[in-house]
This record gives structure tokens, C-alpha cells and sequence, in this order.
């Protein structure tokens, strides 16, 4: 964990220093001229969503109709894109860079791996009662590629796919010992078999200036066919842009 925090650092302090590159060198883009005063003065084109952050809630489709998925599933995006505009006047531009995304799903059934087929299968826990904590965790590194519609008013609305990586996938449990022994028990798996190391993701928001809607759907399944759930997130909730 500590290895792919570093890694995740690393890529976004990267990236980071993009955006302050465009601010500096892409003149024609970040400032637009007012139409009053002979265009002496100008007025600074603030929200270009550069950073984008989305915070959402994800519904797990395909899930198991024995599988009890619980109805809190938070997760967070962060992405850093570079803005590419049509024109220094036009309303479209694309935005392109990476980001960093983190998954949770929560239910009342532990991953496990069923070793005469080869298959990962979802394990149910009778004992709900004692679980504190069932959590699978995604965290993945994707490149979005985005195309985007500005008005002068503010409001906004962009469509677009990325293209990840998952760097982990672990599912971690907090309660009663799964061994029915009467005591609790507080451990994360790593050893998932069977994932898809991969996503690949179209998503859409509308908003007014720094504040989206926000809308996501993975085309691709967390495991391979036939040897595992076949089930993928889809994401409702908020986009945050300061800039």
C-alpha cells in the first residue's frame, strides 16, 4: 500500500506541474479579452477544470442475487487534465491528463477462491449481525480523454471515456472470526484472483461553473468471464472544479 501511495504521489505532482505549465505559457487560452474599454483590460477565464474532483455513490450491477450489497458505497476521484481549446474564442475544447480513482463496495459476503474450479466466488456470512466492516477497496490509475462545452454564463457540460490500470484490489473484514470461534477478527485480503487488472469507463457531467452533476458507468467487469462475479460500478454523484 505504501509503494502504490507513492506511485499515486508521484504521477499527480506530475501532473500537477502540467497545469501550472499551461497557466504560464498557454496566454491565448487562459485569458480572454473583455469587449469594453478599447480591450485594455482583460478578465481571467477561472473555471477551466483542471482539477477535477468527483465524489460519488456506486451501484454494483450484477451482483449476485444472494449477495446482500449495502446501499453506502462512497468512492472519489481526482484528476488533473490539461485543457485544449478549439480556439482562443470558441466554447469547445478537450481536456486530457490522469488520474487517480477509488472504488468501495460494501456487502454481507467475503471473496474467496474455490480451488477445485478456479473460479472467485462470493461467500456469504450468516452472522451479519456481529459484521462491523466487509469492504472492497479498488484503487486504479486511469487517462481520461474528455470533450468539453463552455457558455459564457457558467454553465458547462463535457462527455468522455478513460482508460485505467488497478493497482490494488483488496476486500478487508472486521467482525466475528470466520471460523465460528467466538471472537473478532480485523484483516485485508490482498490475494483476489481472477481480476481484470484494467477498466475502461465513459462518464458525463453538467454543471455551472465549479460545481457538476456527475455521471459514470465501467463497460469492462472487475473479473474475468467465467471465473469470477461479473460486476462493475456505476457512479452518481458531484464534481468539484476549483480551477
Amino acid at each position: 500500500m505504501k509503494k502504490t501511495g507513492l506511485i499515486i504521489t508521484i504521477i499527480l505532482l506530475g501532473l500537477g506541474q502540467l497545469v501550472v505549465a499551461q497557466n504560464v505559457l498557454d496566454k491565448n487560452n487562459y485569458e480572454n479579452k473583455d469587449k469594453d474599454a478599447k480591450n485594455k483590460s482583460r478578465s481571467v477565464e477561472v473555471f477551466r477544470d483542471r482539477l477535477l474532483i468527483d465524489v460519488y455513490q456506486s451501484f454494483w450491477l450484477g451482483m449476485p442475487s444472494n449477495v446482500a450489497s449495502m446501499k453506502f458505497n462512497p468512492g472519489i476521484n481526482t484528476s488533473i487534465l490539461w485543457d485544449v481549446k478549439r480556439g482562443p474564442k470558441s466554447p469547445f475544447s478537450f481536456g486530457i491528463g490522469g488520474g487517480v480513482m477509488y472504488h468501495t463496495q460494501n456487502s454481507d459476503a467475503i471473496l474467496g477462491y474455490d480451488k477445485q474450479t478456479g473460479n472467485t466466488v462470493y461467500k456469504i456470512i450468516t452472522y451479519t449481525d456481529s459484521i462491523n466492516t466487509c469492504r472492497l477497496n479498488m484503487v486504479s490509475l486511469y487517462l481520461p480523454l474528455e470533450f468539453r462545452y463552455r457558455h459564457s454564463s457558467g454553465f458547462k457540460v463535457s462527455v468522455g471515456a478513460r482508460l485505467g490500470y488497478i493497482l490494488n484490489l483488496n476486500q478487508r473484514y472486521d467482525g466475528q472470526d470466520l471460523t465460528g470461534r467466538n471472537q473478532n477478527v480485523n484483516f485485508t485480503n490482498y490475494q483476489i484472483f481472477n481480476k481484470i487488472n484494467y477498466h475502461f469507463d465513459f462518464y458525463a457531467r453538467i454543471g455551472w461553473k465549479g460545481l457538476d452533476l456527475f455521471y459514470s458507468y465501467q463497460l469492462t467487469k472487475l473479473f474475468v468471464d467465467g471465473k469470477g462475479p461479473q460486476i462493475a460500478p456505476m457512479s452518481i454523484g458531484i464534481t468539484i472544479s476549483p480551477f
